[in-house]
């Protein structure tokens, strides 16, 4: 271990000789970090339709966002980004901004209404007497 500690040096140098890559840009490249938690950063992002009722499902559950004052609607069927953290909570991300969403039922289904009866069918018609294609049939030209 001590005998390939005193050789690294060495190789890092022969390696750094053979491969190294001058930058196109002497300036640094890295960005500061947005202006977000890093809870709402490192998430599972997926997409969903929202429902009429303001929800939305993921992993067979039904969630909405959280009430409280300035919680904006969305258009019914309007696709939304919902983003789920490594604790398990969901948020739906808009425009830039986390709402925390909880759990919730399903909206319920409208009861159907009663059933319509079906229509008999219709009852075999036969042709007049007169009717053309009862008259017999010549090959003679007319």
């Amino acid at each position: 271990m001590e005998e390939a500690n005193r050789a690294l040096p060495e190789l890092i140098e022969k390696h750094n000789r053979r491969f190294a890559v001058a930058p196109k840009e002497a300036e640094s490249t890295y960005r500061p970090l947005p202006e977000t938690t890093l809870e709402h950063l490192f998430t599972r992002r997926v997409y969903r339709r929202i429902s009429g009722g303001q929800t939305f499902s993921w992993k067979g559950k039904c969630y909405m966002p959280k009430p409280g004052p300035g919680v904006p609607r969305w258009e019914a069927k309007a696709v939304i980004e919902v983003r789920v953290g490594m604790d398990g909570q969901v948020w739906l991300w808009d425009q830039g901004r986390a709402w925390p969403c909880v759990e919730t039922q399903a909206t319920p289904t409208p009861a159907p209404t009663t059933a319509k009866p079906e229509a008999a069918p219709a009852s075999p018609r036969k042709p007049a007497a007169n009717y053309p294609w009862r008259k017999p049939f010549s090959s003679k030209p007319l």
